[in-house]
């Protein structure tokens, strides 16, 4: 089972997460997932104060129609802010596991404090095994972001240190035919960590997720092949996009051409890669 799998947390709910360091109460790490309605400085500072300057032992509070979780360690406390859910156990048994983890991996940084929260950004890949930013369906196909669009290579915070290093490995598996699925058996990463880079590359724009070409696959075509397709490929090229008008599946084509199902195969990836051909399922296109 992939960390996505986790149908007990939906990451859809989740709005931000702080660690707050309990000697001084400032924040060491702050993570937005999506916006919320009211400033979840105010609503992070609030607990503080109850929690530090108060001596009050809080665990959870509604705001503006948001749950917000507390949990308490040695040295930090982990606030989660999400939209109200049906069952919170989930939630906060997640949410401890990341100040447990947190506070075995930092404490001798907070035994010697000197004020320097850097050390901790890298942490927030720990954070998205846990809380990824989305739920990623395994069986779809991520393929880079072109340039050219201005969506892409948007700075992610937390590309930094050993983060970085995966964050590369795992691009490096992206080549807009494996799944995600394969990409996790590839990267010889936690498959919790791929696919918090995953998570991380889909939200700061770096790669979308495509749907497999299947059988059932309806081919559209999208623009006019260029002359060097043409010499490269010849009549088969032609025959094959003469097949191709919109309605017929990928197993149509390949049943109404006098070619091997291989061979069509590798032209209509090709015509895929360049935009000449585009497909939908069924479902999409009725």
């Amino acid at each position: 089972m992939y960390p996505s799998d986790k149908s007990r947390i939906d990451a859809e709910k989740l709005r931000c997460i702080y660690i707050v360091h309990k000697e001084g109460g400032e924040p060491v790490l702050s993570i937005p997932y999506r916006p919320m309605s009211i400033d979840p400085d105010l609503v992070a500072s609030f607990v503080i104060a109850v929690l530090l300057y108060e001596n009050n032992d809080l665990k959870s509070i509604v705001k503006e129609g948001y749950l917000v979780l507390i949990e308490e360690g040695k040295f930090i406390i982990g606030i989660l802010m999400l939209d109200r859910v049906d069952n919170e156990k989930s939630y906060r048994i997640a949410l401890q596991s990341i100040v447990n983890k947190f506070e075995i991996e930092f404490q001798s940084t907070f035994e010697n404090w000197r004020g320097d929260v850097r050390s901790f950004r890298e942490f927030a890949l720990e954070v998205f095994s846990i809380f990824p930013y989305m739920s990623i369906d395994v069986g779809l196909i991520p393929q880079r972001v072109s340039l050219g669009n201005g969506r892409g290579n948007t700075a992610i915070p937390w590309n930094v240190g050993e983060t970085y290093q995966k964050v590369q490995t795992v691009l490096s598996f992206i080549n807009g035919k494996r799944t995600v699925a394969q990409i996790v058996e590839a990267t010889g990463l936690p498959a919790a960590n791929t696919m918090a880079i995953l998570s991380m590359l889909l939200k700061y724009n770096w790669i979308s997720l495509v749907q497999p070409l299947t059988d059932e696959s309806v081919l559209i075509r999208l623009n006019a092949p260029s002359e060097k397709l043409k010499v490269a490929y010849g009549d088969q090229l032609t025959v094959i996009l003469d097949a191709i008008n919109g309605t017929r599946t990928f197993a149509e084509v390949c049943s109404s051409v006098p070619f091997d199902t291989t061979v069509v195969r590798a032209v209509v990836k090709q015509l895929i890669d360049r935009e000449i051909v585009g497909f939908v399922t069924k479902q999409q296109q009725i």
